[in-house]
């Protein structure tokens, strides 16, 4: 099967993007309020694709364009490597945004939890998050996952609310 040769049609389509984010923001909220233990593996794997998308929008509101940088020979010419956001990684995407949004900072407090014996940062909430991409969408062993609770939904809110200011 030949892949595409066009841009994504919502590459470029931030309100979109923040509506997916919304979604599965709620979606996230709902399990982990719903109380039983067992909900709070999608509930984390919901809040990880909230935030991801919610970055991805701030993304498109400074200018990027949601696109492999390895085909851009192949979608659009005129993109450069520099123009194109791409990946699960939150903390990545965070730091490009932070390049290009001053108004938008890693360091920025968010409350504090009991499972985590340290004050939290956005950077912080999103190393605790980065984990439930790749750890929790299939059955495996593991690691990184521990203490997985309710207070979760707090971090992802918090997070939420630093990047809803500048995705405006």
């Amino acid at each position: 099967m030949e892949r595409s040769r066009k841009l994504d049609k919502f590459a470029r389509d931030a309100r979109e993007w923040r509506l997916s984010a919304e979604s599965n923001h709620c979606a996230a909220t709902a399990l982990f309020e719903d109380g039983r233990f067992h909900l709070w593996f999608p509930a984390a794997t919901l809040g990880h694709g909230a935030i991801e998308m919610f970055l991805k929008a701030a993304l498109i509101y400074q200018g990027m364009t949601v696109c492999d940088p390895r085909r851009i020979p192949i979608v659009e010419k005129s993109l450069t490597k520099n123009d194109c956001i791409w990946g699960h990684d939150l903390v990545t995407l965070a730091g490009v945004l932070c390049e290009r949004c001053e108004q938008f900072e890693l360091d920025a407090p968010i409350r504090r939890c009991i499972y985590y014996d340290e004050d939290l940062t956005v950077r912080r909430g999103l190393e605790i998050f980065d984990p439930f991409f790749s750890e929790l969408r299939y059955p495996h062993e593991s690691g990184d996952t521990d203490c997985l609770g309710p207070e979760h939904r707090r971090i992802l809110d918090d997070i939420v609310a630093k990047i809803r200011k500048v995705c405006v």
